[in-house]
């Protein structure tokens, strides 16, 4: 179980801090389950989790594990998505987001962009779908990641770039 003050990757929403955990306070609560009340760190608004929920939850990576990722992101395996038709690229997508392990957001991203940069060198544009889902594994792992190195959100791919000797992509 967590505690109070923890920092958690919690499901699609990110990073959360663990600001309480406690039963709910309203009429139609089991009054004998306990949730966290979690609160995000990009957004705004509290959350309400059963601590035994089944939806995913992680600490958030150590620096250690953070800089052991970035390492291990050329090594990283990636397939890239050939399907034109929207409803099964969205399939493809959800399938590859649904661990929410930060392994998982890095095949996402790098999924993205080798696609965007495969025709010859060149810069092509990506999908609607693609886009979504790259900035969604975006909007994911990089609050975590700049959590765990101390670093602003908005340095964090420079910073995996630095760190492969490669150049940012602008994406």
């Amino acid at each position: 179980m967590y505690q109070v003050g923890d920092y958690i990757a919690y499901n699609e929403e990110g990073v959360c801090r663990v600001e309480d955990i406690g039963a709910l306070s309203i009429p139609s609560a089991d009054p004998d389950k306990l949730y966290y009340f979690l609160r995000s760190v990009t957004g705004d608004g509290r959350i309400y989790v059963p601590t035994d929920t089944p939806l995913p939850m992680r600490p958030v990576l150590s620096r250690e594990e953070a800089l052991a990722l970035i390492r291990r992101m050329p090594g990283i395996s990636v397939e890239i998505s050939r399907f034109s038709n929207k409803r099964m690229l969205e399939e493809y997508y959800r399938e590859l987001m649904k661990p929410h392990t930060p392994e998982a957001l890095v095949r996402i991203i790098k999924s993205a962009h080798e696609k965007r940069w495969k025709v010859g060198g060149k810069p092509k544009s990506l999908n609607a779908t693609d886009e979504y889902y790259r900035k969604r594994a975006e909007a994911m792992l990089y609050p975590e990641l700049a959590m765990a190195l101390g670093i602003p959100v908005d340095r964090v791919e420079q910073f995996i770039c630095d760190s492969l000797g490669e150049r940012a992509t602008g994406a």
